[in-house]
């Protein structure tokens, strides 16, 4: 069997590189020709043998590493690793193509909205620097795709029955301190786990929220200061009972933190997580910490407090999240509402 036959045309690149374009037939190579024509004239470099994976690494050396959380760098370095370096990784970038594209996020399509959101946004934003540095005529990454998948529920707020049934469930637990806390000031874990006895303020009966732990890259505990946002550096109002409770826990620590592991040191996400699961053998429903911080949140919306106090009580850096809780805690509330109207109505 004869080999198939290329037809070749020679193209002398701005660096005095030369640049052969091939194609089976007179019109294909032709075409080819005028592509790299007018990408050279718009300033691309065609001889660019850059492939993805080393691109991708550049780009998250250059914007990611050292400028998000610890968490975030893992997250993206996930989402890389698992579903886009599979698929475009031994790929040029100036060979691929939105086909590719769909090929990524069909493979992910059956994971959450969250998960398939983060993949396209790292994707789009890889070839946006791409497309900056020179190296593509435009981004493969299709305007209009769209994240797919489930979004991830809304947290739901623990009842009163079920508020009450935690704090005595978690009685003679380790965890309790940190139940107790967090339901009286809607602290984050990581906030609470940094949490000083310094920081809590009995005159003014306030709780300085001054840093946070974080995971180190070997998943060490690690104290950071400031908090996950600019607006998470912020002072929490104490209410009576837990004031009265942390002097109690006061008068009997060994440690500077509130909320110590057993060593007297910072706790870590892990045995945070570990301590959670010992209550939740105990619990006749689903629980996890930040679920706390949404019903402390709701409590503050029931007792009246505007929209931009609660931003800044909760340390949430912009309106729309508290917003977003508001929601979904008023159209709770209406239900509650039109059953009870309905059950008045006869």
């Amino acid at each position: 069997m004869s080999k198939q036959k290329y037809i070749t045309r020679t193209l002398t690149l701005p660096n005095g590189k030369r640049k052969y374009i091939r194609g089976k037939t007179v019109k294909e190579v032709e075409e080819k020709l005028r592509q790299a024509q007018r990408e050279v004239g718009l300033g691309i470099d065609i001889s660019d043998e850059t492939l993805f994976r080393d691109y991708a690494d550049s780009w998250f050396r250059l914007t990611k590493e050292n400028n998000v959380s610890l968490g975030t760098e893992r997250n993206m370095k996930a989402m890389l690793k698992n579903h886009i370096v599979p698929v475009l990784g031994d790929k040029k970038l100036r060979d691929i193509r939105a086909s590719h594209i769909h090929q990524v996020m069909s493979n992910v399509s059956a994971l959450s909205h969250g998960t398939q959101a983060r993949v396209l946004q790292i994707m789009r934003s890889i070839f946006g620097l791409a497309l900056d540095d020179g190296l593509i005529i435009r981004s493969p990454v299709p305007v209009l795709l769209k994240a797919g998948g489930n979004r991830t529920e809304e947290t739901e707020p623990l009842t009163p029955e079920q508020e009450k049934e935690l704090l005595e469930k978690a009685k003679g637990l380790r965890i309790y301190p940190a139940i107790y806390i967090i339901q009286h000031t809607g602290l984050r874990r990581g906030e609470l786990a940094g949490l000083m006895w310094s920081d809590v303020d009995y005159d003014a009966n306030v709780i300085h929220v001054n840093r946070h732990a974080v995971s180190d890259r070997h998943y060490r505990p690690e104290l950071v200061d400031g908090a996950k946002t600019e607006a998470g550096v912020r002072d929490v109002p104490m209410p009576l009972p837990l004031v009265a409770y942390l002097k109690k826990l006061q008068s009997t620590a060994s440690s500077i933190y509130v909320f110590p592991n057993s060593e007297g040191g910072v706790y870590s996400q892990a045995a945070l997580s570990q301590l959670c699961e010992a209550l939740q053998r105990r619990l006749d429903f689903p629980f996890h910490l930040h679920q706390l911080r949404h019903t402390y949140i709701t409590h503050l919306f029931e007792s009246g407090l505007d929209i931009k106090e609660i931003q800044t009580i909760a340390g949430h850096a912009n309106e729309q999240i508290t917003m977003r809780v508001y929601t979904h805690y008023r159209k709770a509330s209406r239900f509650a509402d039109t059953i009870a109207k309905v059950q008045a109505a006869f």
